[in-house]
């Protein structure tokens, strides 16, 4: 497993396409069976010259994700005997020998050398072997099982035909006893198994099968590693690889606003007991967070589906999720628009129970909704994907190449001093929101010039008032007295008195 973060970048040069003979070396060892030789093959022929040959990943992948009895018992073969039956002319015939299956070895292997591909060669050369919505060109050649030799190979096809990487998470995805390879040998029967496993319900929907851990933190590098490339080439960091396993609008055109699966795989990981696995939930979290922050991906949608399950209605825990991501101008401004818009909808769903007449039964749901729109535009301002901000509006001229533009301090603060005690939240959720957006907001001002300070925050700093605020706005309980302490240590200068 990959457990330092980031994998390094390679080279830098350019990769050429692997040569018939070295793909042959590989193609007969996984049409022998002989998967840990391929595999071993694989290693040896690893370079930041050649790209490795995308069926070769996929077959990989297939072998990375084999489930074991280990890692599900109730796949365990049976060692009791068959119930004698009925003879039969059928049951006469000598039965059909199926290919044996990788080993645990093999599997553990193929983990290994996921690893090794990535540490060596390009992210884009790699995502060749992976489902994409988009820019289908980067995905090399599509196969069909009928120009695959192997039972391996045409299994492997699976992978391509699927909707996106978060299909192969999910459990279910590869079967120890499946149907034999005979009976996939058809592109349409290929796609439709990989349709059904899209669709299945489940009860842990976008969840990730025991044996997928590595995987999913094999694909998350890859995503870590094309936003760091991102960076280098002077663009906002940002996963377009990532992009791709996100569906497009429905209408063909604009940012993209269904972020769901990816989503459901972040938060069920952050739902592990095991800390390694929370953190690939903060990663994949932050990715995504960070694709937001251009115009490729809607802020407002992923913040709508972020508030569904990081503050679920009278929960009595704070959920800490947002104070754990990394500190960057990007996820600090998203986490400040964020908090702004929860709070002013809990505002403006107040303001019009508040106003609505005692003897009505229905209060004017068209109206309600267009004053809640209304007073969220004016809170965060257009967080819209299609208006970029200038350097004036968000305060640093580092932060124009984003298209999320921070609310003024004075609508923070004055977020941040309305009370909520009709709110459909807990206090402690509210004052959580309470929290992370004065912390975020504090922290992109700390961090600019002088000059380009927000003027309100800039006054509470001069006057000394902001501990007064930070110990006002939060409630009373030990965790928001806390918070409190908090924000007074990192932002109000000691007194020298």
């Amino acid at each position: 497993m990959i457990t330092n973060g980031v994998i390094p970048g390679t080279s830098g040069g350019e990769e050429k396409e692997m040569t018939r003979h070295q793909r042959g070396l590989v193609d007969t060892c996984f049409e022998e069976g002989q998967y840990e030789s391929g595999i071993a093959m694989m290693e040896q022929l690893r370079t930041s010259r050649y790209k490795p040959h995308p069926a070769h990943i996929r077959q990989v992948l297939y072998i990375a994700l084999f489930p074991h009895p280990s890692a599900d018992s109730s796949q365990q073969p049976s060692i009791l005997p068959q119930t004698p039956q009925r003879s039969s002319a059928k049951s006469s015939l000598p039965p059909i020998k199926q290919p044996l299956g990788p080993s645990l070895a093999a599997s553990e292997a193929a983990q290994r050398v996921l690893v090794s591909l990535a540490l060596t060669n390009s992210p884009d050369s790699l995502a060749r072997a992976l489902p994409q919505y988009a820019d289908t060109a980067r995905s090399g050649q599509v196969y069909t099982a009928d120009e695959e030799d192997s039972a391996l190979a045409r299994d492997a096809l699976c992978i391509q035909n699927s909707n996106y990487c978060w299909d192969l998470l999910r459990p279910g995805f590869v079967h120890r006893n499946g149907a034999p390879a005979a009976n996939l040998t058809s592109s349409k029967a290929i796609r439709a198994r990989a349709a059904s496993i899209s669709k299945q319900p489940s009860e842990d929907p976008g969840s990730v099968a025991e044996h997928a851990w590595n995987v999913l933190e094999w694909l998350i590098c890859i995503f870590e590693k094309d936003e760091v490339q991102s960076a280098q080439r002077g663009r906002p960091a940002h996963s377009q690889l990532l992009l791709s396993h996100i569906p497009p609008p429905k209408a063909g055109s604009g940012p993209r606003t269904d972020a769901q699966a990816a989503l459901d795989v972040a938060f069920y990981a952050l739902d592990q007991a095991d800390p390694v696995r929370k953190r690939l939930g903060l990663r994949l979290l932050t990715l995504l967070i960070s694709l937001a922050s251009t115009p490729h991906l809607d802020p407002q949608a992923l913040g709508s589906s972020i508030a569904t399950r990081l503050f679920p209605p009278d929960a009595e825990v704070p959920s800490r999720v947002l104070s754990q991501l990394p500190a960057s101008q990007p996820i600090l401004a998203f986490i400040v628009t964020f908090c702004a818009k929860q709070l002013t909808d809990l505002n403006s769903a107040k303001t019009t129970t508040d106003k609505a007449p005692a003897n009505r039964p229905k209060p004017q749901a068209r109206a309600a909704r267009a004053a809640r729109r209304s007073a969220a535009g004016d809170a965060i301002g257009d967080a819209s994907p299609s208006a970029a901000p200038s350097a004036s509006e968000t305060g640093s001229s580092a932060m124009s190449t984003y298209t999320i533009s921070l609310p003024p301090g004075t609508e923070i603060f004055k977020l941040a001093q309305t009370t909520y005690k009709k709110s459909r939240l807990a206090p402690i959720q509210v004052d959580e929101l309470k929290f992370e957006m004065l912390r975020t907001f504090g922290l992109i001002q700390y961090n600019l010039p002088a000059g380009e300070c927000d003027d309100e925050w800039r006054k509470k700093v001069d006057d000394r008032s902001l501990e007064d605020v930070f110990r006002n706005v939060l409630g009373d309980g030990k965790e928001s007295a806390l918070w409190a302490d908090t924000l007074a240590v990192l932002f109000c200068p000691p007194s020298t008195h």
